[in-house]
């Protein structure tokens, strides 16, 4: 995973295929980390059937821009058991990911990345591919609403 010393706390964001909402939800994260953050935590976005190097797709890209996160470089990165093993934190983006997360490594601190926000009605992350322009909007925003609330649980947690 890449980890930068024993001290850093590790968090993966886990979707299926690691080109829609956990790339979309590592570049938003990763520029609202503040500072201070940003030198505890190790973030990662993996598909548990991700492809290496697959790009995130051009609706995921482009609908990015409005919210300055630029995912042209990303590359999908599949998921591994020496991930899980090294994670802190393991976020998932929907129920079918929270279950097979559950499965595999019970021990872990698994969350759903939508537990973060405030509309009760909502369980998971929606996966945007097949939908319109309007539809990767809603989903970018719910990640927003999700990664403010998320880096302030991390503030909590880590900083104390």
């Amino acid at each position: 995973m890449d980890i930068k010393g024993d001290q850093m706390f590790k968090v993966i964001l886990v979707d299926t295929t690691n080109t829609h909402t956990s790339a979309m939800a590592e570049g938003i994260l990763k520029k609202k980390l503040p500072n201070d953050l940003k030198k505890m935590i190790v973030l990662r976005s993996v598909g548990v059937y991700a492809f290496q190097g697959d790009p995130c797709t051009i609706e995921v890209e482009s609908s990015g821009q409005e919210f300055d996160v630029d995912l042209k470089g990303h590359e999908a990165t599949p998921l591994t058991r020496e991930m899980l093993e090294e994670a802190d934190c393991i976020v998932v983006m929907d129920q079918v990911n929270l279950k097979i997360m559950q499965d595999t490594v019970p021990s872990k601190e698994i969350v759903i990345f939508s537990d973060y926000q405030s509309d009760e009605t909502i369980n998971e992350i929606p996966n945007p591919k097949n939908h319109n322009g309007a539809f990767y909007r809603k989903v970018w925003v719910l990640l927003d609403e999700c990664a403010d609330n998320f880096i302030e649980y991390l503030n909590q947690k880590l900083i104390k």
